[in-house]
């Protein structure tokens, strides 16, 4: 076989299984009936999902402008059925096509999922489904991220624009070191921007906690403390000096805590 032969025969079969990868037709939920679906939408990973026009053009404006563009005449067709095509994969699609009907949501099994959810939510202008569908349910329904899952969660809602998101995982972070050892795979995720933003959110924080407790130990300057209420002994007619306002104990744990 020449080279030339060989060539055209790889390009074929290369046609034949990526036409083989596109699965076959599904529906957003099992118990939905499809069956006079009238537009395909086909996953990143070619997965096609029958839809109705009629429920997409009520749903976000995106839909609705993208099925008022008159469709080229060579545009692909499956059953004589437009397809079009998205950038989310199977699973996120699903679970976006899902809160368009009246069916059960069909929701991610990972919290970083759900970040990813909301970001196409968010591209399409989902505004209702973003918040009355899936941030209602991930309140009650996803287990806080903690350690390197908290930084990456940051990472992923700071890149996507997710301001709920990422600070409330900014706050998770607190409870852990800034360090290579606990970001591990997720310093991957982080882009120089949302590295920074998170380290100066930290920094605010540690600051804030240090004028606080500088607050308690300055019980000793003249005048009352408008903080700490001493114990009844100190209320003494007996004079005490000032700086005896504060538990010896307490004293030690808020100066270590200072520095």
């Amino acid at each position: 076989m020449s080279l030339q032969a060989g060539s055209a025969l790889s390009l074929v079969q290369e046609r034949d299984d990526s036409q083989a990868q596109v699965n076959s037709v599904t529906s957003p939920a099992e118990n939905l009936d499809v069956s006079d679906a009238n537009v395909i939408i086909r996953s990143s990973d070619l997965v096609n999902f029958r839809v109705h026009k009629s429920v997409l053009a009520m749903s976000p404006p995106f839909f609705r402008d993208l099925l008022s563009l008159p469709q080229p005449p060579n545009s692909e067709s499956v059953d004589g059925i437009p397809v079009v095509q998205l950038l989310e994969d199977a699973e996120l699609l699903n679970s976006l096509v899902s809160m368009l009907y009246p069916v059960r949501p069909v929701m991610p099994h990972s919290y970083e999922k759900v970040l990813y959810l909301l970001a196409a939510c968010q591209k399409y202008d989902m505004v209702q489904v973003q918040q009355s569908l899936i941030r209602d349910k991930v309140k009650c329904g996803y287990p806080a991220p903690i350690g390197a899952d908290a930084f990456r969660a940051h990472a992923i809602a700071s890149s996507k624009g997710l301001i709920p998101e990422m600070e409330k995982a900014a706050r998770l972070t607190l409870d852990h070191p800034m360090t290579s050892e606990t970001l591990g795979e997720a310093l991957r995720s982080f882009d120089g921007c949302a590295s920074r933003g998170l380290a100066r959110f930290r920094r605010r924080c540690r600051d804030g906690l240090v004028r606080c407790l500088e607050t308690f130990l300055g019980v000793h300057t003249a005048g009352p403390s408008r903080i700490w209420v001493g114990c009844p002994d100190t209320t003494r007619s007996t004079p005490r000096r000032k700086s005896d306002l504060l538990p010896s104990w307490l004293r030690q744990v808020l100066t270590r805590n200072r520095s």
